[in-house]
């Protein structure tokens, strides 16, 4: 199981999420349904900011 997750983080060492900025997406079963929701998290035509990541994270 992988989840998807992150947000708007407060600087480029990404530690720290903007309050009210979190995203999550999941769970889902495999790495490459988890890795579609990241592409479309990641280049959400929306979102140009330096410091918004989201992760595959394995559960």
């Amino acid at each position: 199981m992988y989840i998807v997750e992150g947000g708007i983080y407060t600087s480029t060492e990404f530690k720290d999420l903007e309050p009210g900025t979190e995203e999550h997406y999941g769970p889902f079963e495999t790495y490459e349904l988890a890795r579609a929701a990241w592409v479309n998290a990641m280049f959400s035509p929306k979102l140009d900011i330096c410091c918004h990541r989201v992760f595959i994270k394995e559960l």
